[in-house]
Order: structure tokens, then C-alpha cells, then sequence
């Protein structure tokens, strides 16, 4: 319960606090936390720990913006990026033998022992709103407190993230795809492309393509071309909104104004307008 309620003073104003509350709930969340980043499984008992994971990431986010010291804060992100780590491993996924055929697939149990078919024990869509709320969480940090100062934090961070993406669950995959991006992770723009070309509905596909857009370093020409190669069939068959055309306009334009001169001369076929195709009505 510390995490939830670690959680709940962070959102009161600060004179409403107990004095020393928040520290001491900090370090009680530490004392508790496994080697391999799990909350609740050191004192014997398992006490629901992917609740209490995914609520102490969370907390710890929120914690983060009243954490005096860059150093505190570095050491914050690293506990919050191992427990992430945590959470992936406890995911009914391929790696733990679970296929889609699986009722249980994709998502998340109570945590503790890991658990292969077919026995996922307790199953909920709570827990897996949870682990999802920890990502958001991570992305709330980034956004009030700015991109990390400290040279190793960002990459300390995509590292830990880049284990858990591309993920069996596609809302998952759209939290960290995000934070990738923003981390400038070297492997993200071939693992996004990767799910933009197998994705089966185009709302999914503009997904990836809208988030890579504005990626300026860190492609091979290959990638390129495949990314323009998808916009220029998107421009041509795909339909939408009366703002749809427009949407896919503007993806082109972000994407061109990060190539070099170079790279406008070899991809200058695949950069011109596409013609439409023409859908009957």
C-alpha cells in the first residue's frame, strides 16, 4: 500500500504533507525493492508486487520533481527504469511461452514467480492499466522536468526500455515507441518500422510513421526509403477525414526538413508528391 499512498500525498500541496512523509515512504519503497526490481517480495510474503511495481514507478516519478539533488534524481530514474524492466518480465508474452491463442496474452498477473502455460493464475485488465500507468508516468517526468541532464541518464533509461520494445501488447508498444523517440534510442527507428510494416490497419501504421517523423539523425538510407516508400503509398491509397490529406502532408514536410542534402539528392525520386488514386465513391 506504500506506493499508493506515496502516490496520493505527492498530489496534495506540500504544507498538507506530514513532514518527512515522502522521504521516509521513499526509502521504505527502496528497502522493499528486489535486486531485480521488484516492490513487495522482501519480506517474505509476495504482497501483489506488479500492483505495487507499477504504483511505485508511478510515485516515483511524481517524487522525482521534489528530489533536491541531480544525483538523487539520477538514482530515482535508475530504480524506476529497473522496475520497469520488472514489469516486462512478467508479461504473459512469447518469452514466457505464452502465444496470442492465450486468453491471458499480453497481459499482466499478480507478479512473484514467473508463470508459463498454462497456468497465469490471477489475470486481471486492472493490472495491466497499471503497468500502463507507469509508462505514462515516465513521460510525465520527462515532460515537467525536461530531458535529463546528466549525459548518462538518457541512455541509462532507453537502455532499460529498449529491452522491453518492441512488446505483446500494442498499447504498450505506443508508450514506449514515445519514450524512445524522446530518448533518442539508436535502435528505434528500426524496430518502429519494423511494426509500422507489419501493422494491419493504417490508424496503426500513421502511428509510427507520425512519431518517426521528426527523427533527424540515426538512419541508414535503407530506412529511408522505406519510410518515404509508406508515405507515398499512404498519400495515394489511403482515405480518411477531411483533414486527412492535410495530416499526411504534414507527416512528408516534418520528415523532409530532417534530411541533409545529401540525402534530398539520393531519395529526390521517392520525395516528390505522389499522384492520387482515385476511389470510387
Amino acid at each position: 500500500l506504500t506506493p499508493l499512498v506515496l502516490g496520493a500525498l505527492l498530489r496534495v500541496p506540500d504544507a498538507a504533507a506530514p513532514a518527512g512523509a515522502v522521504d521516509r515512504a521513499i526509502a521504505f519503497i527502496s528497502r522493499h525493492t528486489s535486486p531485480d526490481g521488484a516492490v513487495g517480495v522482501t519480506g517474505g510474503d509476495a504482497d501483489y508486487p506488479n500492483y505495487a511495481t507499477a504504483l511505485a514507478v508511478a510515485a516515483l516519478v511524481a517524487a522525482q520533481r521534489g528530489l533536491p539533488a541531480v544525483a538523487h534524481r539520477a538514482k530515482a530514474g535508475s530504480d524506476i527504469a529497473t522496475m520497469v524492466a520488472q514489469l516486462r518480465a512478467q508479461q504473459f508474452s512469447e518469452a514466457n511461452g505464452w502465444t496470442p491463442e492465450h486468453p491471458a496474452y499480453g497481459g499482466w498477473g499478480m507478479g512473484g514467480a514467473i508463470r508459463r502455460p498454462p497456468d497465469a493464475g490471477h489475470v486481471d485488465l486492472s493490472m495491466t492499466r497499471f503497468v500502463l500507468e507507469a509508462l505514462r508516468a515516465y513521460q510525465l517526468c520527462f515532460i515537467r522536468m525536461g530531458f535529463p541532464q546528466d549525459p548518462a541518464a538518457a541512455p541509462s533509461v532507453a537502455s532499460r526500455l529498449d529491452a522491453l520494445y518492441p512488446n505483446d501488447n500494442g498499447d504498450v508498444n505506443h508508450e514506449l515507441c514515445q519514450l524512445l523517440v524522446y530518448l533518442k534510442s539508436p535502435t528505434v527507428i528500426a524496430k518502429s518500422l519494423a511494426l509500422l510494416d507489419k501493422a494491419k490497419t493504417q490508424e496503426e501504421q500513421l502511428f509510427y510513421a507520425f512519431n518517426l517523423r521528426n527523427i533527424r539523425d540515426g538512419w541508414t538510407e535503407p530506412q529511408r526509403q522505406a519510410y518515404f516508400k509508406w508515405l507515398n503509398r499512404a498519400q495515394q491509397n489511403y482515405t480518411g477525414g477531411a483533414s486527412f490529406k492535410l495530416f499526411l502532408t504534414n507527416i512528408r514536410e516534418d520528415a523532409i526538413k530532417t534530411l541533409g542534402d545529401n540525402e534530398k539528392v539520393a531519395l529526390a525520386d521517392l520525395l516528390k508528391p505522389p499522384m492520387e488514386v482515385a476511389h470510387s465513391s
